[in-house]
């Protein structure tokens, strides 16, 4: 579980890799908004998109509880990417029980005790045209982008 936006957001645990804290994240210049930036996790740059961003426009605070939920890129395992959400705990949910939701972030819908859960899946959270910018390979961009040796000698 995690919360973000006011709202609470709940994420497959064998969906999830790593949690780590909230720490700097390197910035892009002209990224999309909902893009924190890169972080530096084990000498590997990985993409940390904004659940608050994504989910309502509103960016999750700097906060003491903010964590980063890092997990496998949709159509590409062996890539990262991270989540970034207000904080995160642990619970146990009946996924059978839930409301399924065509649109949006969540692919479902439930109540518990303490209010509304939206269930989510990795793919809603970086659709197919997010996945292609931020992991297509150097070999894939436009010619006039690419480096070569000429430009630094």
């Amino acid at each position: 579980m995690c919360n973000a936006d006011g709202r609470r957001y709940a994420l497959r645990a064998g969906d999830v890799v790593e949690l780590t804290p909230r720490v700097y994240l390197a910035p892009l210049v002209d990224g999309p908004p909902w893009l924190c930036g890169m972080l530096n996790y084990r000498g590997r740059p990985v993409p940390v998109v904004d659940l608050g961003l994504l989910a309502s426009g509103q960016a999750c605070p700097d906060r003491y509880s903010a964590r980063i939920v890092l997990m496998p890129v949709p159509d590409h395992p062996q890539e990262l990417f991270g989540l970034l959400v207000d904080r995160v705990s642990t619970a146990n949910i009946d996924e059978t029980q839930a409301r399924r939701t065509p649109t949006g972030l969540s692919s479902g819908l439930l109540y518990d005790e303490e209010g509304l859960i939206h269930l989510i899946e990795p793919d809603r959270l970086l659709p197919v045209a997010h996945r292609e910018m931020l992991f297509a390979p150097l070999a894939q961009s436009p010619p006039d982008s690419a480096f070569s040796p000429e430009q630094f000698s």
